[in-house]
């Protein structure tokens, strides 16, 4: 048995609401947040970026600041943190990080969260200093487990001692569950964890509590060429859980607005709080409805991610189109994969596709057309992915 704890005692200001009581939730994953003594914006760092996925790091002490204020103005029930909190996990970065959180819970405001597959022995995060990078020290899984335990082990009611891995009783009624696949193998549950979230789930289902899962990479599979973004074993885990029970999970990691349904579980991934449009989840449940609605940390913050995500998009794919077409149909090509691109990545379905530039796509094939050509195709189904609504 890897349960530590069941239903310990928790402090008198924390204690759970009563049932039916509406909450209030905030969701935000993959900050990939860098401490400013890490980095300097130097040649090393725009090398980096320039190879990277559209995270606009160049702001990211800006987005994060936004965000920790934005939690205090609304003051929710709860803040859910979904992993990778840093930008390959380094000692400094994480130390800065909580410094920030602690600023939420003196606020009143719990925090909650799990690490992601860059928090833990990455081993290749580093200092960034002009043209020259130098490689620093990274957290452990073990001291993470330390230096975050305000952040959720220590309000939980029930503890996995394998993992980072919890129950927070947010009301009498309602539980949120934060399942680590992390700590152990990268994107991987350890036996111990599954064992844990199946006693959960007995004891939830036998004190007639709904749940809220909160995980890093995805427990469902939202598109044919992101299923790698899955847990690698998620089907365990889906086998344990009860949709009757389980009302709602949510994930990062695909950087990616998403929301799928499957195996009668909805479950939303929220873009990176680092990439274009820099936004969060609002989760709400109010009697039998259950709301979630995406809010952009600050408006001219994301104008700025979503015109550097949609000129890099430009850029790489206009690059690998050198030498495979003409220009002018290079051009047409790039521009329609960065607008859709980006509309994609932020859950929007309405992409300014220029004049012909799906049928280009079409004729010119491959995966990446294959890839634009499924998105537009999701987009015309009308699916909501920044809100929706769910009856409990």
């Amino acid at each position: 048995m890897c349960i530590s704890c069941l239903f310990a005692c928790q402090s008198e200001s924390r204690m759970p609401k009563t049932s039916e009581a509406p909450v209030k939730i905030i969701f935000a994953t993959d900050p990939h947040y860098i401490s400013p003594a890490l980095n300097d914006g130097g040649e090393a760092f725009q090398k980096l970026m320039s190879n990277g996925d559209g995270r606009y790091l160049y702001k990211i002490e800006e987005i994060t600041e936004a965000f920790i204020q934005k939690c205090i103005k609304e003051k929710p029930d709860v803040v859910l943190l979904g992993g990778d909190l840093t930008f390959n996990g380094a000692v400094k970065s994480h130390e800065d990080l909580i410094e920030k959180l602690r600023r939420i819970e003196d606020a009143g405001i719990p925090v909650l969260l799990i690490p992601g597959n860059h928090d833990l022995g990455a081993y290749y995060d580093a200092r960034f200093e002009g043209s020259q990078y130098k490689i620093v020290e990274t957290m452990k899984p073990e001291i993470f487990r330390e230096e975050y335990a305000d952040f959720g082990l220590n309000e939980a009611s029930i503890t996995c001692e394998d993992s980072f891995s919890y129950v927070y009783e947010l009301r009498e009624d309602l539980w949120v569950l934060a399942i680590d696949a992390n700590s152990d193998q990268v994107g991987i549950l350890s036996d111990k964890t599954l064992a844990f979230a199946e006693e959960v789930q007995k004891e939830a289902k036998n004190k007639g509590a709904k749940m809220i899962i909160f995980t890093h990479q995805t427990i469902l599979t939202h598109q044919i060429f992101i299923g790698g973004m899955r847990i690698e074993n998620a089907d365990n885990l889906i086998k344990i859980l009860d949709p009757d029970t389980v009302i709602l999970c949510l994930c990062g990691h695909m950087h990616i607005q998403h929301v799928c349904h499957e195996e009668g579980f909805t479950e939303a991934a929220s873009s990176a709080l680092s990439i274009t449009p820099v936004q969060y989840a609002h989760i709400s449940l109010d009697g039998r409805q259950l709301q979630y609605q995406t809010v952009s940390v600050d408006e001219k913050l994301a104008q700025e991610a979503r015109e550097y995500f949609r000129r890099q998009a430009y850029e790489r794919i206009r690059q690998e189109l050198t030498e495979e077409t003409d220009e002018e149909n290079a051009d047409l090509l790039a521009e329609t994969f960065a607008q859709v691109n980006t509309a994609y990545f932020e859950g929007r379905n309405d992409p300014e596709i220029p004049s012909g530039g799906i049928d280009a796509w079409s004729k010119f094939g491959g995966p990446t057309a294959v890839y634009i050509l499924s998105a537009v195709q999701e987009m015309n189904q009308g699916e909501g992915y920044q809100s929706f609504t769910l009856d409990e």
